[in-house]
């Protein structure tokens, strides 16, 4: 089964389970042992699992490969609101948009 651990991860612990882990197996770890119902949700939500990519791990992919990184968001971000300078800003919308 082709699993997209961060999405999984997500989707369990939105469900309210106690998901400490979840692995590139699908291989999921939990705080403490689920009650039938909780094991029941689980099940549920792992069959359904799309393993395609979120919107948000699609943006972050976009962005490496335009060579935008964390740090770079983060300094634009504190520039604009601490500085008052949209400079940083434009450059990575620029760099988005091609």
């Amino acid at each position: 089964m082709k699993v997209n651990p961060l999405k999984l991860h997500r989707d369990l612990g939105d469900a309210g389970l106690p998901v400490t882990s979840v692995d590139e197996t699908g291989r999921v770890i939990y705080l403490r042992a689920l009650s039938a119902d909780e094991a029941r949700k689980a099940e549920e939500i792992i069959a359904a699992h799309d393993p395609s990519p979120d919107e948000r791990q699609r943006t972050l992919e976009q962005d490496r490969q335009a060579g935008i990184c964390d740090r770079d968001l983060l300094d634009a971000l504190w520039n604009w609101v601490v500085g008052g300078s949209r400079e940083s800003v434009d450059d990575i919308l620029a760099r988005r948009a091609g």
